[in-house]
């Protein structure tokens, strides 16, 4: 489980820096949650946009990637310098 956790925090740390379209999940108080179209609902990991309140659940956003751990990908809406 542990080389397979680091396996997975390799392939999301290259995509640090380009940009994807995501769609968006839900809205909580911390910002967007939504997911690449390669993920699965419940399933696979979640693409966080925090701060971003400007969407709604079915939304697709830009962004760009700017951080990852094992599971999830960080965001921030592209063209936004916040």
């Amino acid at each position: 489980m542990a080389l397979q956790e680091d396996i997975s925090a390799e392939l999301l740390a290259a995509k640090i820096g380009r940009e994807i379209e995501v769609l968006v999940d839900e809205i909580d108080e911390e910002g967007t949650i939504a997911r690449s179209p390669a993920d699965a609902p419940e399933i696979d990991g979640l693409v966080f946009v925090n701060d971003y309140f400007d969407a709604e659940p079915g939304d697709f956003l830009r962004v760009r990637v700017v951080d990852a751990d094992e599971h999830d990908l960080y965001a921030e809406v592209a063209g936004c310098t916040a």
